[in-house]
C-alpha cells in the first residue's frame, strides 16, 4: 500500500511537472508574441509618422497656393473696378 501511494504521489508530482512545462512554454511563446507585436506596431507608426509628414507638407503647399490665388484673384478683380472708377471719375472731372 506505501508503494501504491508513493507511486500515486510520484505520478501526480509528474502531471505537476508537465503542468508547468506547459505553461512555461505558453508563456515565452505569449511574451514572443507580444515582441512581435510591439515591433511591428514601432515599424508601423514609424511609417505612419513619414507619411504624416509628406502629408503636412503636401498640404501645406496647396494651402499656400490657394490662399496665393485667392489673394491675387482679389487683387486683380478690385484693381480693374478701381481702375473703372478712376475712369468715371476722370470722365466726370472733364465734363
Amino acid at each position: 500500500m506505501a508503494d501504491t501511494t508513493e507511486n500515486l504521489v510520484l505520478t501526480i508530482l509528474r502531471d505537476i511537472r508537465k503542468e508547468q512545462a506547459d505553461h512555461r512554454t505558453l508563456l515565452l511563446g505569449v511574451v514572443e508574441s507580444l515582441r512581435r507585436l510591439e515591433t511591428r506596431s514601432d515599424k508601423r507608426m514609424l511609417a505612419l509618422e513619414t507619411r504624416l509628414g509628406d502629408l503636412r507638407d503636401d498640404l501645406e503647399l496647396m494651402l499656400k497656393s490657394e490662399l496665393l490665388g485667392s489673394r491675387a484673384h482679389f487683387e486683380t478683380v478690385y484693381e480693374h473696378k478701381l481702375e473703372a472708377l478712376a475712369e468715371r471719375l476722370a470722365a466726370v472731372e472733364i465734363t
